[in-house]
């Protein structure tokens, strides 16, 4: 199962529709798999293209349960999406959005820690580059993954009490 999702805004338009275009190839070489694109809100789904083995939905309902599940997930560079599937142990592509400080310097730092996720630039990637990154990482042993140790509430607040 792969989920290909740009988050809530349609600035990963044009990578979302690299990603659907990718699919037919990625189909062909696994005809069992099966793709969900995930529009967002702000992107009409009837826009995007059509192929055998994907579907397209403007919003699936928590999404992170459905990514947790994913065999392997298209995202672009943001914080919560790819922490959850570093959470979930789930492989991922990820593309940080040209110049966005955030998702090129902070996020991809973060990812490096954890050793999680495979890093492309849109605009060095084609289609069929995609394609077989896709293949290459669908499925891939995620025991590399260092640990998430979500408790950082927990931490933040005894380092607060200390102080006080």
């Amino acid at each position: 199962l792969v989920f290909l999702t740009i988050g809530g805004t349609d600035i990963g338009e044009f990578m979302l529709r690299k990603a659907i275009d990718a699919w037919p190839l990625i189909h062909q070489a696994r005809p069992d798999a099966r793709c969900i694109a995930v529009a967002g809100p702000r992107l009409a789904p009837e826009r995007l293209p059509r192929h055998p083995g994907l579907e397209v939905h403007p919003y699936l309902h928590n999404l992170y349960e459905h990514l947790a599940v994913a065999d392997l997930a298209v995202v672009q560079g943001g914080l919560g999406t790819t922490m959850e599937l570093v959470a979930n142990r789930r492989p991922f592509i990820y593309f940080p959005l040209k110049d966005h400080c955030e998702q090129v310097y902070h996020v991809a730092y973060r990812l490096d820690h954890y050793r999680a996720g495979r890093r492309l630039d849109y605009h060095q990637t084609g289609v069929e580059a995609l394609a077989e990154a896709a293949l290459a990482t669908l499925d891939a042993d995620t025991n590399r993954y260092r640990p998430y140790d979500p408790g950082g509430a927990a931490r933040a607040a005894k380092l607060i009490a200390e102080l006080l």
